[in-house]
Order: C-alpha cells, then sequence, then structure tokens
C-alpha cells in the first residue's frame, strides 16, 4: 500500500513540476483590437448556418421561412 502511494505521489510531483512553467508564463490580455493577429473558428462537419446563428439576432435563422 505505501508503494501505492509513493508511486502516487511522485506522479503528482512529475505532474505539478511540467505544468508549473504553463502557470507563470502569464501575458497581459490585449487592450486593443487591433493587437489581435488571429482567429480560429471550429466548424464541425455537415452542419447548417442554423446550427451556428439560427438564434442570433439580425440574421435569417430558424424564425424566416425563406
Amino acid at each position: 500500500m505505501i508503494q501505492v502511494y509513493t508511486t502516487f505521489s511522485l506522479a503528482l510531483l512529475v505532474f505539478a513540476a511540467v505544468q508549473l512553467p504553463t502557470w507563470t508564463e502569464a501575458k497581459a490580455p490585449a487592450k486593443d483590437i487591433t493587437q489581435i493577429e488571429h482567429i480560429v473558428l471550429f466548424m464541425q462537419e455537415n452542419r447548417a448556418f442554423d446550427h451556428y446563428f439560427g438564434t442570433a439576432a439580425g440574421v435569417r435563422g430558424f424564425g424566416d421561412p425563406n
């Protein structure tokens, strides 16, 4: 049983040591929209416009029969 706790503690210590640099390297948020360099959109295959924007205001979505 002690070997299980030792193995778990060692694994937890290694995980914390690997993750520590990513926790400490926070960047300041963009203050202006001109500082945005990339916009990434994730789309699912075989999905229509209505799946994503059907309930959004100002678009021809679910409530529009045309």
